[in-house]
């Protein structure tokens, strides 16, 4: 998740939000959409 934040392919929309950080993103969907189907 850092590399992908840091080569700029997701940002945080809520920075000042720490416990529950929400990107945006179609990386953050596949990741999610790939544990969900585990």
């Amino acid at each position: 998740l850092r590399k992908y934040r840091e080569n700029g392919y997701i940002k945080q929309l809520n920075p000042g939000n720490v416990s529950r950080p929400k990107y945006s993103g179609q990386s953050i969907i596949d990741c999610w959409n790939l544990l969900r189907t585990i």
